[in-house]
């Protein structure tokens, strides 16, 4: 200890250190201050880091550590070694003998390995002989500083480790250059602000947020976001201030009923609870709210506008002011809509969808085959705005006690209109230009058009639309007199069966199937619960299973079960839901949906009773251009709205103040909501994990791959990865200028070609000297010796949000997710069920995740068919092969395939039916360009081909009302 001290401090503290002939302060002196901190509790790594300082700053700044430099005063004492600094003037100073302190005391009391400096260092060298991402380094800092004790000072992010390795000096400097490559804004010229050349600005422009909105915002015929429906374009040409800042929002106002304790509801009233909403609507559109701007760091006013509002159907007539009731029910027809009372029925028929035909349709004509009437009037028009506020100006409109149907009488003519109030949105001073002002809830119309079909098809009581008082209604209008009730003997009256009317036997068939499909992880909910065989019936669906019934399983199931002219029409009509509820739609599609929608609903008034055409059936025609002015549904309609008031009714715990319960939770959950922001260590709703998170696995198993299986995996990767692409052309040459091509067919060519390619591959790049294996590139190489013999299997993975599982490992369970599908360019889909999940490696480190798949042989027409009505069908009892050769082709990448489900069906023994899905959270945002191939994109599984109208247009003379095959029924007379 004498020595060293005297190494450090020298026998005179008088004495010149005589560096200019070479004398310094040593390195010694720096290693015994090092040897005693701390007792000489540290090991010889912290001396090795004082050492490297020494080295550092001597290198930049010799003054410093020889002692030229400002004076320092270094104490030794129990504590270890105190460094004082008596001139704080030079930061550098300050900034060695601070680090120089961390490299002399132990990371926390007690340790007796690192100092934080040398932490530091090593975790750091982790990084980078690791490869380590910042976000993963991150991770590493925060795990291992909640392993030490209190006290410890690591860094708890890359930015301070990186910040706190920069105070060595190993930086670098910063130089700016002219946009167009004209000069070095440097030495002389750095302070220069433009170009001397050009005269560009050094700095790059902050791109606006309305630059980049708009950049944003494609403009290629496809409607993916309410932006690009008309409604809303139109709103931003009649107000420009508004719509020139993207960071003003349009609102959208959603209502539903809720009355815990009975039928309470306000109806039209509602304007009054409205009363603080609009006031704070008017004061968003014409002062503004002060809204911090986490972007630019600024405080803008931000206005907002209401867009609209979504609702159910009787929310519709509250918030509209025009009543959903009565024979004026239609708000888009409004005064010009078609009704009809039924009298034996009581209730009000909506048809008349002739008006929507071409002027000069042959169907307009056709009286008998419809209501009994000749149709020569056009389709009705909108009124507007100034028309609308003309109607409204009624005094009765404005009167909240007098709610009878008001006439209003003009100067030649009489019109009708059901306006019942004059709305309260109507003071908001751009609601009446708005487009689109109340949106039709396509989910409610959609269950209730499923209800009434599946309700008359299975005759469920109190739900068929066809009945005693439908056929009654039928003689009354003289109309099908084959279907009107015959009184036979002892009080009974006999009902002959229509052309829609099922056997229990075709009943028991359609159930099954829908009893029997089994879908998706997430697909759904399990419909087959809702299915009674016994009874023949299904009970109990929800405005989901309606969705998933119409639009994928109905039209599946009926198959078979009903005459062709019954089913196309309805298979149609599931393909228009289909086609309005996709997420991006083509305003072409659009187009040929408002033409078709008028058809479909023609043909189903030639097959269905008056009473089948309630309101919501007669809503379906206007959904498609509604879809041209708001956009894509899944933005306007009720699901996201529906699960939201499910939360917030959830919040009722007090039944006896049930408003107050809802309005304290929300506040509550807005509250965690906005702290849960600042919550690192908490699962949060912005930091929970999805339903299938990416790379999700089950059980990993380490396989050894035997030879059959090797090749295979290994042949396939070669062939579909554009590495190997210029390999590939080079042995098809050598191929053919080795054989005699008039003795060889292009397929036996390509069959040598994967069956030689391999072996040839690893020969060629093996028969290479150093130098052309490293033009090459290591990845080349190392996959030219095949993958790793030992891999890992898997029973199930979660793909880009898809769940796969193989098929045996799904057996007994209740979804379906071992369907798969391939699209090969130029050439067949591929339908096939996964029996192997595995994930090889190569030598290099590349991984690639494998499914080997049982394909059904879709060339040869044993394993693929396509049936009447556009369905893909599948044998799996043909296959393509079998894969246990070794010229088979089982494999395919797991990213290479989308998942389809199977819906198996009696009637066709052996063979299924092929339904597409799509990820649920996937969305088309117009990156990529749109072109004709990408239909499925649109209307997933269009069945049913409907380009020829004329095909399905009946004779006059050959109208078929009812079914000879099958018996009718027989009741009480009433």
């Amino acid at each position: 200890m004498v020595f060293d001290h005297l190494i450090s401090y020298g026998i005179s503290q008088g004495y010149t250190i005589w560096h200019a002939h070479g004398e310094r302060k040593g390195e010694a002196s720096y290693h015994a201050i090092g040897a005693q901190n701390n007792n000489e509790q540290i090991n010889e790594g912290s001396s090795g880091m004082t050492t490297m300082l020494h080295d550092v700053f001597s290198m930049f700044d010799p003054e410093i550590v020889e002692g030229t430099g400002p004076e320092i005063r270094v104490e030794v004492g129990e504590a270890g070694v105190q460094y004082e600094n008596r001139q704080d003037s030079n930061e550098r100073v300050n900034k060695f003998y601070n680090i120089l302190k961390d490299a002399d005391e132990p990371l926390y009391e007690g340790c007796t390995k690192h100092t934080k400096f040398s932490a530091i260092v090593r975790l750091w060298n982790m990084k980078c002989l690791g490869g380590l991402s910042n976000s993963i380094f991150i991770e590493l800092l925060e795990f291992v500083n909640e392993l030490l004790p209190p006290g410890a000072s690591l860094p708890k992010n890359t930015y301070e480790a990186k910040k706190y390795m920069n105070e060595l000096g190993l930086g670098y400097e910063k130089i700016l250059v002219c946009p167009n490559s004209c000069m070095l804004f440097w030495k002389d010229n750095e302070n220069l602000e433009t170009c001397l050349v050009c005269g560009a600005s050094k700095w790059k422009q902050k791109e606006s947020m309305d630059e980049s909105s708009k950049k944003g915002r494609t403009n290629d015929g496809v409607l993916r976001h309410p932006a690009h429906g008309l409604a809303w374009k139109t709103f931003d040409s009649q107000h420009d201030e508004f719509a020139s800042d993207p960071r003003n929002v349009r609102l959208g106002l959603s209502a539903d009923g809720f009355n815990p304790f009975g039928p309470s509801s306000p109806s039209m009233n509602i304007d009054v609870y409205l009363e603080p909403l609009i006031s704070e609507l008017k004061e968003l559109w014409e002062i503004g709210a002060p809204t911090y701007d986490v972007c630019s760091r600024e405080i803008f006013t931000m206005r907002a506008a209401l867009m609209w509002t979504i609702n159910d159907f009787p929310a519709y007539g509250d918030l509209s002011g025009w009543s959903t009731k009565g024979r004026l029910a239609c708000p888009c027809c409004m005064g010009n809509t078609r009704s009809r009372w039924l009298k034996h029925g009581k209730k009000i028929s909506y048809m008349g969808h002739r008006r929507f035909l071409p002027i000069n349709h042959k169907w307009r004509m056709m009286a008998r085959t419809f209501d009994g009437t000749r149709e020569i009037n056009p389709p009705p028009t909108m009124p507007t705005p100034d028309e609308i506020l003309e109607q409204l100006d009624d005094e009765r409109c404005n009167d909240r006690t007098n709610r009878k149907r008001n006439r209003v009488v003009g100067s030649t003519t009489v019109k009708e209109h059901s306006w019942k109030k004059r709305s309260i949105f109507f003071s908001l001073p751009y609601w009446k230009d708005n487009l689109l002002r109340h949106n039709l809830d396509v989910m409610h119309i959609e269950k209730n058009v499923v209800d009434n079909i599946v309700g008359t098809l299975l005759n469920i009581v109190k739900k068929s639309k066809d009945g005693i008082q439908a056929r009654l209604d039928l003689q009354e209008m003289g109309l099908r007199p084959q279907l009107h009730p015959v009184i036979t003997a002892a009080n009974k009256t006999y009902l002959p069966p229509a052309i829609f009317t099922m056997s229990n036997k075709e009943k028991e068939d359609l159930l099954k199937v829908i009893k029997n499909v089994k879908v998706p992880d997430g697909y759904s909910s399990n419909v087959s619960c809702c299915i009674k065989l016994e009874h023949r019936t299904i009970v109990g669906m929800k405005s989901h299973d309606s969705h998933i019934l119409m639009q994928q399983l109905l039209p599946i199931a009926l198959r078979g079960s009903l005459p062709k002219k019954v089913i196309e029409p309805l298979i149609e009509l599931s393909g228009f839901f289909r086609g309005i509820c996709s997420k991006t739609m083509r305003l072409e599609d659009l187009d040929r949906l408002e033409s078709r929608i008028p058809y479909i609903l023609c043909q189903l008034e030639m097959i269905f009773p008056p009473s089948f055409f309630t309101v919501m059936v007669h809503l379906v025609i206007h959904l498609v251009a509604e879809c041209k002015l708001g956009g894509p549904v899944h933005y306007r309609w009720m699901y996201p709205v529906e699960r939201y008031l499910h939360r917030l009714k959830f919040h009722v715990r007090n039944k006896t103040a049930p408003e107050g319960s809802i309005a304290e939770g929300y506040l509550l959950e807005e509250l965690l909501t906005f702290c849960s922001r600042y919550l690192e260590s908490a699962q949060t709703v912005f930091n929970r994990p999805s339903r299938n998170p990416d790379d999700s696995k089950g059980k990993v198993l380490d396989v050894r791959l035997d030879f059959t299986v090797w090749t295979q995996a290994h042949r396939y990767i070669l062939f579909n990865s554009d590495d190997f692409t210029p390999f590939r052309m080079m042995h098809l040459e050598i191929l053919r200028n080795t054989i005699d091509e008039r003795h060889v067919s292009n397929e036996e060519l390509q069959k040598r070609h994967q069956d030689q390619f391999c072996n040839w591959f690893q020969d060629y790049v093996m028969k290479m000297d150093d130098n052309e294996r490293s033009e090459l590139g290591h990845k080349v190489v190392m996959h030219s010796k095949g993958p790793l013999q030992v891999a890992k299997e898997f029973k199930r993975i979660v793909i880009n949000g898809t769940k796969y599982r193989t098929r045996n490992y799904e057996n007994g369970k209740k979804t379906q997710n071992c369907g798969v599908s391939v699209c090969i360019e130029d050439g067949p889909a591929w339908y096939g069920q996964l029996t192997r999940i595995i994930e090889i490696m190569y030598y290099d480190g590349s991984r690639y995740v494998l499914f080997k798949c049982d394909w059904a042989d879709v060339t040869r027409g044993k394993g693929f068919k396509e049936d009447e009505f556009g369905f893909s069908l599948v044998n799996f009892s043909h296959l393509v092969h079998t894969g246990n050769r070794i010229t088979d082709d089982p494999f395919v990448l797991s990213s290479q395939v989308s998942q389809v489900y199977y819906v198996a069906d009696e009637r066709c023994p052996n063979w299924v039916v092929v339904v597409k899905t799509k990820p649920r959270d996937v969305y088309d945002t117009g990156e990529e360009e749109v072109t004709d191939d990408d239909d499925d994109e649109y209307l997933v599984n269009e069945y049913c081909n409907t380009s020829n109208d004329e095909a399905i247009e009946p004779a006059i003379d050959d109208v078929v009302w009812t079914r000879n095959d099958i018996d009718g029924l027989t009741i009480e007379t009433p």
